[in-house]
């Protein structure tokens, strides 16, 4: 089952150019170009017998040397959609559709503001996904 650490580590390592987690397996990296969005999708095998996966996507937080990024909190702190919550949105819809296989826990998780539009992202999808800020 996926702890807390594990969902702490993959948020650290999307701050990395190639993010890795020890005993997690990376599927794909989100990164548009031109956006500052930057996220990836971990999975591993149950390890509670159920023999599906667990999946998550975590996504960056606010990485200064990016002016998206502070375009984004500003938005964020005035209640405005950011430019960067259509990028979490696709990254989610793309990870969820590329896990056809059962997912036994998605999670979609972020540091500051990768957090936020984790949790922007989340509550509108076909399959449930549990959001951890």
């Amino acid at each position: 089952m996926t702890s807390v650490l594990d969902l702490a580590r993959c948020c650290k390592a999307v701050y990395q150019k190639d993010p890795k987690v020890a005993g997690w397996h990376r599927e794909r990296v989100y990164n548009p170009p031109d956006t500052g969005f930057y996220a990836a999708l971990f999975t591993q095998q149950n390890r509670h017998g159920s023999g599906g996966l667990e999946a998550i996507l975590a996504i960056r937080g606010t990485h200064w040397s990016n002016h998206f990024d502070g375009v984004t909190n500003l938005m964020l702190a005035m209640g405005i959609t950011p430019f960067q919550y259509r990028q979490a949105r696709l990254a989610l819809i793309d990870a969820l559709e590329l896990l056809e296989l059962p997912v036994d826990n998605f999670f979609v998780t972020g540091h500051s503001q990768g957090g936020g539009l984790a949790a922007l992202a989340a509550p509108r999808n076909p399959r449930p996904v549990q959001v951890v800020t």
